[in-house]
Order: structure tokens, then C-alpha cells, then sequence
């Protein structure tokens, strides 16, 4: 060894001389190469004394897998960015009218019907850490998992979950709506209307239609009023092309078809990439059949009491999620020991809203189960 590698094995007095390290050209390329490696972002982490959270780039294939592929209504919409801290847009109620005119007569003015409204752009978010010590004990131990990424796909189910209750039967207007039975939807004030609220208020009364499954009906009623909502649809210039329901709601229409072998492909449809869901025939559209797990549906109690619960007839065109931020969630990645303790956190967190641009496109098939 050399003169010149002398200041990679002398103790050094780094109070005296804080650059022996650098002024060393071997030191410095190593360094570099390290930099390389790691990346820009890690090694500005790495190098700098400012403690401040990042946002890890490599987890968005993971969050686009366990978010969107398992959330394919998230996935089936439109996403747009919001215009503020509530997202401001136009809902159309009419599309208006045409008349047939002379020959050289004045052409009617006319126009389509909106409304403004505004829909909340909620902020969704979840910490969730790993102690160092256990850590570092999965990897001594030898145990085959991440004990990070088991966190990170734990509150990322979390965001999904409470997305897509709010998307189905949250609200944020009416405060008296205080459980998750009532006909509007559960109120939250840091919410949004989901899609319940908009078939209770917005969209026409006649695009509602009742089965009462109690009476143990013959025939198809559930058939049939699907058909009649699709058509409700259509006479109004929409394109209905999903059907949104709970397990047991789409049971009851399934129970229908078994006898009635009306499934035109048997083999479903891919509605997004990897997702495939069977259809039917409603009317003049071919419908996608989209479960939606859990209590994300859930039922309602109205005027009797009746408990009912719901097939959704939607036209995805028209409905948007508005977006502050990223269209998907975000994870926020925070320091080992920046709140004094010694554990990695994270904060995955989602800022957006539903709109339903054209309540005129949505209907529904109520169904009485109680």
C-alpha cells in the first residue's frame, strides 16, 4: 500500500481534518459509485442532514397492484384532475331539444340543463410502522417475508376498502344520515357523496325500480327491472355499460338466470386487464356483472321499514374521479427515528372525489330483502 492510501487506515482526528476521507481519490470514486447505485433521491437522503419523508418510486407498480387490480371500479373511471380544494363542475340534468323548421325559418334556440355543483375532495390517509427491532429479528431469523411491504399492503387495503365504501354509500351533505343504514349513505363530513346519495337526490325518481323478494316472486322481476333500468338509461341519451352490485344483490339476479341461461358469455368479459366478469343482456346493452365485496355496498332501510339493497345501472362515462395529487395512492416514507423512536413509517394516503357528471345515466334496482 502506498503513500497515497495512507488515510484509509491512519486514525484520523476528523475535528482536525473533516475532509481526510474526501481528499482521498479512492475514497471519492467509491463514494460516487455508491451514489450511482443507490440512486439521486436515496442518496440525497442518505448524505443529507435534513430529515424530510420520500416518495419511494419503486412501490407504485405494488400500489397499482394491490389498489387498482383489486378495485376495478377505481380502475373502470375516468380520472381528472380536481380544479380545487373542492372540485367545482357542471351536472347535467337535460339534454334539451330540436325542432323541425321551414325553410328559411329561424333556427330555435335551445340548450342542454345543467346545474353547478361542487363534490368534496376527500384526504384518505393511514400510518403504519415497523419497529427496527423487528426488522432486523425477520431478518435473522430467516423468515421469508417483508414485514415493510406486509404494512404497506395492510394500509393500502385499508385506502381501498374505505374507497370504495365511500364511492357506493358514503356522503358528506346530510348530517341527520348518521348510519350506515340510512337511504342517503353514512355521513361523513370529510367525505363525499358516493353513488347511493346521487340515486336518492339527483338522479330521476323514474329511474328507480322495486322488487319486493319477500313475496317470494315467480318469473325474472329482477331481470326484468334491470332491463328497465338500462332502457331508463338509454331513453335519455346514455349508454349504460356496468351493473354494480353487492354478492347477494347480483344473487338474486343470477338465481334468475340459472333457469334462464341468459348469460351471453359464459367465459366473461375482461373489463380491465386481468379482471374478467360475466354479462347480460339488458335491453338493447350488454352488461358487465361487477361484484363489489364486503359491507362496501351494504343495505338500507326506507318508509315501512323496508331493508333493501341495490343493483347499480351505470354509464362509466359519465362518472369521474377528480384527483389532487396522484390518481392513485400515494406512500409517504418517514426516517427511521424522526419521532424519537426506532421504526420505519409510512403514510399511504389518496386526496379525490366522486363525480357524477350526468345523473340522468345512473339507475338502480331496488331490492327488498326484509
Amino acid at each position: 500500500m502506498g503513500q497515497e492510501n495512507y488515510p484509509l487506515w491512519r486514525p484520523v482526528d476528523l475535528e482536525k481534518s473533516p475532509n481526510q476521507y474526501a481528499a482521498n481519490p479512492y475514497m471519492t470514486r467509491g463514494i460516487q459509485r455508491v451514489r450511482q447505485m443507490l440512486g439521486i433521491d436515496i442518496a440525497k437522503a442518505a448524505d443529507s442532514t435534513v430529515l424530510s419523508p420520500l416518495i419511494r418510486q419503486d412501490l407504485d407498480p405494488t400500489i397499482y397492484k394491490l389498489f387498482v387490480k383489486r378495485f376495478p371500479l377505481f380502475d373502470l373511471i375516468e380520472k381528472i384532475p380536481a380544479n380545487g380544494l373542492v372540485h367545482a363542475f357542471n351536472q347535467k340534468t337535460g339534454f334539451g331539444d330540436a325542432l323541425f323548421q321551414t325553410e328559411l325559418g329561424t333556427v330555435t334556440d335551445d340548450a342542454s340543463t345543467y346545474v353547478r355543483a361542487t363534490q368534496n375532495i376527500a384526504v384518505l390517509a393511514t400510518r403504519r410502522g415497523v419497529s427496527l427491532k423487528a426488522m432486523f429479528a425477520v431478518g435473522a431469523g430467516g423468515m421469508g417475508y417483508d414485514p415493510e411491504s406486509e404494512e404497506i399492503e395492510g394500509g393500502l387495503q385499508a385506502l381501498r376498502h374505505k374507497t370504495q365504501v365511500a364511492m357506493c354509500r358514503m356522503q358528506n351533505t346530510n348530517a341527520a344520515a348518521n348510519t350506515a343504514t340510512a337511504p342517503d349513505g353514512l355521513y361523513d363530513s370529510n367525505a363525499f357523496n358516493g353513488m347511493r346519495y346521487v340515486l336518492n337526490n339527483t338522479a330521476p325518481a323514474a329511474n328507480t325500480f322495486q322488487v319486493d323478494e319477500t313475496a317470494a316472486p315467480s318469473g325474472t322481476p329482477v331481470t326484468i327491472a334491470l332491463r328497465k333500468a338500462a332502457n331508463a338509461i338509454m331513453d335519455v341519451g346514455g349508454n349504460p355499460d356496468l351493473v354494480l352490485g353487492s354478492v347477494t344483490a347480483l344473487e338474486y339476479l343470477e338465481a334468475e338466470q340459472i333457469a334462464q341461461v341468459r348469460f351471453t358469455n359464459q367465459s366473461g368479459v375482461e373489463i380491465i386487464p386481468g379482471v374478467r366478469v360475466k354479462e347480460i343482456s339488458a335491453g338493447d346493452s350488454l352488461l358487465p356483472l361487477l361484484r363489489v365485496p364486503g359491507d362496501s355496498m351494504g343495505s338500507y332501510i326506507v318508509t315501512g321499514p323496508k331493508t333493501m339493497i341495490d343493483l347499480m345501472v351505470l354509464d362509466t362515462s359519465a362518472i369521474k374521479w377528480a384527483y389532487l395529487g396522484g390518481a392513485t395512492p400515494t406512500v409517504l416514507e418517514i426516517p427511521i427515528a424522526t419521532d424519537g423512536k426506532l421504526q420505519q413509517l409510512y403514510i399511504p394516503f389518496l386526496m379525490g372525489g366522486l363525480v357524477q357528471a350526468a345523473p340522468l345515466w345512473m339507475a338502480r334496482v331496488q331490492i327488498r330483502i326484509l
